[in-house]
């Protein structure tokens, strides 16, 4: 997910006829329910968890500094890490019955920077 973001930030600013970058889950049933954190399995030192973190957060940065509008389109769950992306987008659109949330594990601090520096109004 991560990568393919990144990619889509950038193909918007490469390419002027992109006028609206809009950000939706696949398949229509979940913007984003949290990170596959079966991934984390791979880990094999703390240090991978911090590369991790600087990864995401240089992926969000990203998010924001896209130069045409962005819009988070959300349908379903918009949990964790799918809340950091809709809280990065210029306007977040979600349909009736769609739930937001921070998952009550402690796994990843990313989730501090809704409200610690882009602040929960944005939401």
């Amino acid at each position: 997910m991560w990568d393919g973001l990144d990619d889509a930030c950038e193909r918007a600013d490469a390419d002027p006829g992109i006028k609206l970058l809009t950000i939706s889950g696949a398949g229509g049933r979940e913007f984003v329910s949290g990170t596959d954190i079966s991934q984390f399995a791979d880990f094999t030192d703390g240090a991978d968890g911090i590369a991790y973190e600087r990864k995401v957060q240089g992926i969000i940065d990203r998010l924001e500094r896209v130069k045409v509008p962005t819009v988070a389109v959300v349908q379903g769950y918009c949990v964790g890490a799918g809340l950091i992306v809709a809280a990065a987008c210029d306007l977040r659109l979600a349909v009736s019955g769609s739930s937001f949330g921070v998952p009550i594990a402690r796994t990843l601090g990313n989730c501090l920077s809704i409200s610690s520096s882009r602040g929960d109004r944005r939401l």
